[in-house]
């Protein structure tokens, strides 16, 4: 996948969206340290409640929403997680006796 994907209705935009409510540059799909973020190229970065919902054919568009319009599905990376196991075994280390047991662990 090519580290940065655009979005909007600009000729040169990756993924081209014909709507209304779309911006020629409205959004950006990045991946950083092996994370994919998406973020909106539109509204006042400093405005942490501005609006920046997504529309098409006026209807907001929610996570997990389906159309024979647009099907986006996203892979989480599988494989080994070493800050996330460490993160783990630290909070089993503190946990319960019963939550221990649980997990297999026991004292």
């Amino acid at each position: 996948m090519q580290e940065f994907f655009s979005i909007g209705t600009a000729g040169g935009s990756d993924l081209l969206l014909e709507a209304q409510q779309v911006a020629e540059e409205h959004a950006c799909i990045e991946v950083k340290a092996g994370r994919l973020y998406c973020s909106a190229l539109v509204g006042d970065p400093d405005n942490f409640l501005d609006e920046t919902r997504t529309w098409l054919n006026d209807t907001e568009l929610r996570p997990g929403d389906q159309s024979e319009q647009y099907i986006v599905n996203f892979e989480e990376k599988s494989g080994p997680d070493p800050i996330g196991d460490m993160l783990m075994k630290g909070m089993l280390n503190n946990a319960s006796p019963e939550v221990r047991k649980q997990m297999g662990q026991d004292s």
